[in-house]
């Protein structure tokens, strides 16, 4: 029988001197640590610019649904 694992939708934000860069909805188990997920989402953009951004990058996220995961996903 497979495990069940609960997974939230949450909206992603890259900031470059306070402002937005980048914004995309990602998903994770809501029990992870979300650092291996956010280095994902910085990664997959960065694989989009034409050219490296110097720079520091600030990551924040948020939970679009605080009180309503997404079905459980089966593994």
């Amino acid at each position: 029988m497979s495990e069940e694992i609960a997974l939230r939708l949450y909206r992603v934000w890259i900031r470059k001197d306070g402002k937005t860069v980048h914004e995309i909805n990602s998903a994770w188990p809501e029990s992870d640590d979300p650092n291996p997920y956010l280095n994902e989402v910085i990664e997959e953009w960065q694989e989009q610019l034409p050219e490296p951004v110097p720079g520091v990058f600030e990551v924040s996220y948020a939970s679009l649904y605080a009180d309503c995961p997404l079905a459980p996903y089966r593994p």
